[in-house]
């Protein structure tokens, strides 16, 4: 009878250590993380970081990375964690979700950054997704026993438009805006800054009686003429206004001169400023929902505008390529583009 009794006592303690190192094994302590980050539109590469806490001791991990389709991954980066494992990226970067081994024969306990992923982003306003993901199996310790672990999402948030909305234009107008005199350029506008800015540097000026009309249009004349000052010409005197500007943009490239007085476009808009650069090399391709409404003519000056900021894209996240620009937005993307020289 004493036999059974210490054989009982013998299973139960047995049973009460085996269950305290199954909950040990299966404590959600260990959290992988993905970072969330906010950016400007017009930042081409951005960097997200996998950070690893609360590890006890990890021998091998297989994590896999689904990120939203509008983004391009260009580089993985080894972290500081789990530094005593070999580490692989399995297949290659257009791989999604893409696949990360750590692997060794002793647990490691380093925590902090697993990876760093590089990712080029659209250069539209939206947020994307990153999302890190492991199978049962794939996360264990020394004694090949799982780990359970809790798993964070993290994004990249794109802001800043061409035409900033309402809730986030008015508090920065006020902060950086300079005195601007015209009757219709409100002290809360979006392109306040920018009709200050073209008008001190003599690009762009009124429309008469103390107005900048910016919701007008810009005649194709219009941007052969401001390219012109800005490039140190005087366009004074001619047999029209416009036929100094004209004459320039033509002797240099940046327009053929036809059609002076009609409205230019979005497209054509970044054409002169990028025939202005002498048509620099470009790479990559556009994101936007409308990219394919782009001309073919327009299409490295639209990928080397959107990858320089100086179009970022409408409210609604298109690029409007063949839409009439404004005299608003004219301002602000000749701000963008004076910029670049600064």
């Amino acid at each position: 009878m004493r036999f059974f009794k210490r054989f009982f006592v013998m299973i139960i303690l047995a049973l009460f250590v085996l269950s305290a190192a199954q909950l040990h094994c299966f404590a959600a302590d260990t959290v992988i993380s993905a970072e969330r980050k906010s950016v400007d539109a017009g930042e081409q590469n951005v960097s997200i970081a996998l950070t690893l806490s609360g590890n006890s001791g990890i021998a091998g991990a297989m994590v896999f990375v689904q990120y939203d389709s509008a983004l391009t991954l260009t580089k993985v980066e080894r972290g500081s964690a789990l530094v005593g494992l070999a580490f692989t990226a399995g297949g290659d970067l257009t791989a999604n979700p893409i696949r990360l081994i750590w692997d060794g024969l002793d647990a490691d306990n380093t925590n902090g950054t697993l990876a760093t992923l590089i990712f080029t982003v659209p250069q539209r306003p939206g947020t994307y997704q990153i999302r890190p993901t492991i199978q049962k199996g794939d996360l264990y310790d020394g004694e090949l026993n799982d780990i359970s672990v809790t798993l964070a999402s993290g994004e990249i948030k794109v802001t800043d438009t061409d035409q900033p909305s309402s809730s986030t234009s008015s508090a920065s107008a006020t902060q950086t805006a300079q005195p601007v005199t015209y009757t219709d350029v409100a002290p809360t506008a979006w392109y306040r800054d920018a009709v200050s800015y073209v008008q001190q540097k003599g690009l762009m000026s009124g429309t008469g009686d103390n107005t900048f009309a910016p919701e007008s249009t810009m005649t194709r004349a219009m941007l052969m003429t401001v390219l012109a000052r800005y490039a140190g010409t005087d366009t004074g005197g001619g047999a029209t206004w416009y036929e100094k500007g004209m004459s320039w943009a033509k002797a240099n490239g940046v327009s053929d001169g036809t059609n002076p007085s009609g409205s230019i476009t979005r497209e054509q808009l970044v054409t002169m400023l990028y025939r202005y650069q002498k048509s620099p090399a470009v790479s990559g391709e556009l994101s936007f929902s409308d990219a394919g409404s782009v001309s073919a003519w327009a299409s490295d000056a639209m990928r080397w505008a959107v990858a320089k900021g100086i179009v970022t894209g409408m409210n609604d996240g298109t690029l409007a390529p063949q839409q009439t620009a404004t005299r608003a937005q004219v301002a602000t993307i000749l701000m963008r583009f004076c910029k670049l020289d600064q």
